[in-house]
């Protein structure tokens, strides 16, 4: 009996070995994702709201996979392609043969706020992947996949556009302080939250691209005038801030010679803090034409030295050239008075007038602006025999300031001379004067910046005059931010 039931054993096992070989569908697993869960509308209140998916994952093969992992889709098509965006991948862990597990995952979309998919309600699908890294050898591949359709209902999103100005700066000067007006509109139901919006000038027109979210040709050499804060835009309104500037900041884009055209460029959500639906309408023109005439001279400084009247003046934007100093005296005569280059766009002259003691002379400063020359400053002088000068430090004006001040002194004696700003701890802050100095009165601009070009903070700082024969003088001025 025995015997004879070994032959049916044997028998039964090359049966079983012989089918594994016939059918090699039986030697790995088979992993199979069905009944995908989702809502058919998802509402998102906020982009915090979580996404809870689940399905089935079946192992249909005769083998165990050592590290089934599931991936969760979401999709414009019903198959993954290259519109799909990954939200997750589980790790189901080892999944024995014939087994059905089911897995729920909960995806936080915020992740993905930026992308087009959660820009407006569209539908879309869910895809879920059955080892969507590819890691194992299964025996059949093309049941993977399960998907299914979605509607994703994205908060609602404010647009900020930024509108034409109700008036554009106009030119007083390269140092006079000018604002620019911004001007912006919330277009949609939904309040805007905080948002920074900021200002550019130009002497060409941007150059629009055709390519969705190019920067315009020209953007990069715009001149950066400023920023303002929103705290807020509510729905449907309009809000108005201005943003203070020189022109000076934008000497290398003047034309001050011929009537030119100037674009002023208003920049919303500079920082891109704020969720729009649109986002392509930020960027708004202001249309400026006139001619730049540089009528702010910082400095024209005239003084009586045994006789001879001393001349001294800054002429930002003009070259000598283009420039002419004329004098004239009550009795109706004029001259020209020659002069010259001193330092940076500074310039000196000396004038032996013709004329007795207690008489009065005027001095004008004339640019060329086109084929016309303008008055740009003039200074009336009394030829007086005045009392020898000594070296004094005068009022600083103005005085708190933001953001210079102009520190006038008088030198005595020809030198060397320095003017130091020191802070409170007594460290030098900037050097504004050192230099060789006849006697006479002078004046300088401190900026408010140290010699390193950054700016320096609100306080009070000391001003310390030293002449190279005459001692030293030391005064005080306060900056207010």
């Amino acid at each position: 009996m025995i015997g004879s039931r070994r032959p049916g054993i044997a028998f039964a096992v090359l049966l079983l070995l012989g089918g594994l070989l016939v059918h090699p569908c039986l030697a790995g697993p088979n992993l199979t994702v069905s009944d995908v869960q989702a809502p058919d509308i998802f509402e998102m209140p906020t982009y915090d709201t979580p996404l809870t998916i689940s399905c089935l994952l079946h192992n249909k093969g005769y083998y165990a996979a050592p590290i089934a992992k599931i991936g969760y889709y979401i999709s414009d098509a019903d198959t993954l392609d290259a519109s799909a965006y990954l939200l997750t991948i589980r790790d189901v862990g080892e999944l024995a043969a014939r087994t059905i597990v089911a897995d729920t995952t909960v995806v936080d979309l915020s992740q993905f706020r930026g992308d087009c998919f959660l820009r407006m309600a569209i539908d879309h699908h869910l895809l879920v992947v059955a080892d969507p890294l590819a890691e194992l050898e299964e025996t059949d591949e093309t049941d993977n996949q399960a998907s299914r359709p979605i509607t994703v209902m994205p908060p609602p999103l404010a647009n900020l556009a930024a509108c034409t100005p109700d008036r554009v700066p106009e030119f007083t000067g390269l140092n006079e302080m000018n604002w620019f007006e911004v001007k912006i509109r919330n277009t949609s139901d939904m309040a805007a939250g905080p948002f920074w919006v900021e200002a550019y000038f130009s002497d060409v027109p941007l150059v629009f691209k055709g390519d969705a979210g190019a920067a315009p040709a020209g953007f990069d050499s715009m001149i950066y005038l400023g920023r303002t804060r929103f705290d807020g835009l509510a729905a449907n309104s309009i809000g108005h801030r201005t943003v203070p500037f020189y022109f000076d900041a934008c000497r290398s884009q003047l034309h001050p010679d011929v009537d030119h055209r100037y674009y002023f460029y208003t920049l919303a959500d500079a920082d891109d803090e704020v969720e729009e639906s649109q986002g392509n309408d930020n960027l708004s023109v202001g249309i400026a034409d006139y001619t730049v005439v540089p009528n702010t001279v910082p400095s024209f400084l005239a003084d009586i030295d045994r006789g001879a009247v001393r001349l001294a003046w800054s002429c930002p934007g003009f070259a000598a050239d283009r420039l002419r100093l004329d004098c004239a005296d009550a009795e109706g005569r004029t001259w020209n008075v020659p002069f010259e280059s001193e330092g940076v766009e500074g310039f000196a002259a000396v004038d032996h007038p013709a004329a007795p003691v207690g008489a009065t002379v005027v001095y004008t400063l004339s640019g060329l602006v086109g084929e016309d020359w303008i008055a740009l400053a003039s200074r009336t002088v009394e030829l007086t025999s005045a009392a020898p000068r000594r070296l004094a430090l005068r009022a600083a004006h103005p005085n708190p300031f933001n953001p210079s001040t102009t520190i006038p002194y008088d030198v005595g004696v020809a030198g060397a001379v320095a003017l130091e700003i020191y802070d409170c701890a007594g460290r030098v802050v900037a050097v504004v004067e050192n230099r060789h100095r006849e006697p006479g009165a002078y004046e300088v601009v401190w900026d408010g910046m140290d010699d390193r070009g950054n700016a320096v903070p609100s306080g009070v700082y000391f001003v310390r005059l030293r002449g190279e024969q005459e001692g030293v003088r030391v005064g005080k001025v306060v900056l207010v931010k």
